[in-house]
């Protein structure tokens, strides 16, 4: 039995040192662990700056905008009273006098009415001029008779007035001579008080007007030159004729042009707009900085450059603006470079 034992225990360790033989041999077929170097440090790129350089040139301060080519008459025309339109007499492109009617509304019985006012205060002015003759063949009139029948003839006459005013407030009128430019009323339609029905313009008086704001209009004097672009890709010369300021009915503001050569008012089309530089001022052979490389805080206009390896603020004095360029009155010189924003 002690002999078994031991057998026993000696098969069992055996085995256990064959399992471990086999567990080891395992382990040495696995490949070995790589341990990846680490990448080496590269140094960060230095950021990159944009020069500018301090050049000679000439520099135009202006305003620009788009001219109309407008007409001297622009006339929009309105009914007084509201109502149904009944007739429109003109369309787009008529020539009309001033006076001509250019639209009605539906009346009802307002023209019967008239004509019966009408015809009943004729009947008390032959009234009067009977009553007159019979004064002078008898040489005597009573003042009684006399005063019924004028009170007669002012009560009359009132009706007759007030009845016309309307009458003739339905009927639209050209209030000068024209061309129809736009008509916005049709037959049928609704039409209310003092919304704009008809537009009479006179495309043979060309004025050029653009449209320009409170700053722009302190910036501008009569006499500054101007350059006025074409559909053509020709500029027209031109001069600033008038600058017109803010109104009560109206805060728009305008400036006018006149063409210095007068010819040239034919090239001109109605309506049309134009691209338009006003020269305010110039400066010839000046020192010029783009104006990317200007910097402003508070009340300091200034720049910087490059002394070596050290970045350095210098105050500088501006002159004109241009919208690419400014000019340098102080503080820099031709050929410096400025370092960009």
């Amino acid at each position: 039995m002690l002999v078994r034992k031991r057998k026993f225990s000696k098969n069992l360790f055996l085995l256990l040192a064959l399992l471990f033989g086999i567990f080891l041999s395992g382990c040495e077929l696995l490949p070995a662990e790589k341990v990846d170097a680490p990448p080496p440090l590269i140094e960060p790129p230095k950021p990159r700056q944009t020069l500018h350089m301090v050049v000679r040139g000439d520099i135009t301060e202006q305003v620009s905008g788009l001219v109309r080519v407008a007409s001297e008459i622009e006339q929009e025309v309105y009914f007084t009273y509201g109502g149904r339109v009944s007739d429109v007499f003109v369309k787009y492109g008529d020539w009309v006098e001033e006076g001509q009617p250019l639209a009605r509304l539906e009346s009802g019985d307002l023209e019967y009415n008239h004509e019966r006012s009408r015809l009943g205060l004729r009947r008390i002015e032959m009234r009067i001029e009977r009553m007159e003759e019979l004064a002078e063949i008898e040489g005597y009139m009573n003042k009684y008779d006399w005063e019924s029948l004028m009170i007669d003839y002012t009560l009359a006459k009132m009706d007759f007035d007030r009845l016309n005013d309307q009458l003739e407030a339905v009927t639209l009128r050209a209030p000068v001579a024209g061309r129809i430019d736009n008509v916005s009323i049709k037959p049928a339609h609704n039409v209310a008080a003092y919304e704009g029905a008809v537009l009479i313009v006179d495309p043979t008086k060309l004025v050029l007007q653009m449209s320009i704001t409170a700053q722009q209009a302190r910036q501008l004097e009569v006499g500054m030159p101007a350059k006025i672009r074409l559909q053509t890709g020709e500029d027209l010369d031109a001069v600033v004729s008038q600058v017109s300021s803010s109104t009560a009915s109206s805060s728009e503001r305008f400036a006018y042009f006149d063409l210095v050569d007068q010819s040239r008012w034919k090239d001109l089309t109605y309506n049309s707009l134009l691209q338009t530089r006003i020269i305010v001022r110039e400066s010839k052979d000046t020192l010029l900085l783009p104006r990317a490389a200007l910097r402003e805080f508070r009340d300091r206009t200034f720049v910087h450059i490059m002394d070596g390896d050290v970045r350095k603020e210098i105050d500088v004095v501006t002159g004109l603006v241009s919208q690419t360029h400014v000019e340098i009155l102080e503080g820099l010189e031709e050929g410096q470079e400025v370092i960009g924003k």
